[in-house]
């Protein structure tokens, strides 16, 4: 059984980050380090707990000045940055499963779940980028 089953259908939570429901960034904060080996030490959980707005902002900054590195399509383990408007405002995480590549995020309304970027790009998300972590 894929890891990804312990996740999948766990209920949003704004500010999240327990085995009992996620936001975002908590969501990435809890997948990358333990199933990528990716622990930025840069996302503290302190910003999480007070304003998850600035911590998404934290991480987007994050992935496009430091660490990661823009890719032009999806891969296991990258990070996803997606924008309804003109910021990014959501993060997930690119997960392979069963030989496919999809978006592992948590929303308001469906919680945690699994979809392909072209299904996103359906629900209303405008643009979606790609980031691979490396130092």
């Amino acid at each position: 059984m894929h890891w990804i089953t312990e996740y999948i259908g766990l209920p949003w939570r704004d500010c999240a980050y327990s085995p009992a429901a996620y936001c975002c960034y908590g969501l990435a904060r809890a997948v990358l380090p333990r199933h990528y080996g990716i622990d930025p030490e840069h996302l503290p959980l302190t910003t999480l707990r007070h304003d998850q707005h600035q911590a998404i902002q934290v991480l987007s900054r994050e992935m496009i000045l430091r660490h990661w590195q823009p890719i032009d399509a999806i891969e296991d383990g990258c990070g996803v940055m997606l924008r309804t408007k003109k910021t990014f405002h959501h993060i997930g995480i690119g997960v392979k499963r069963d030989g496919q590549l999809r978006i592992l995020h948590a929303s308001v309304g469906s919680g945690v779940s699994l979809d392909k970027p072209a299904q996103l790009l359906r629900l209303g998300w405008k643009e979606i980028k790609y980031y691979r972590y490396g130092r």
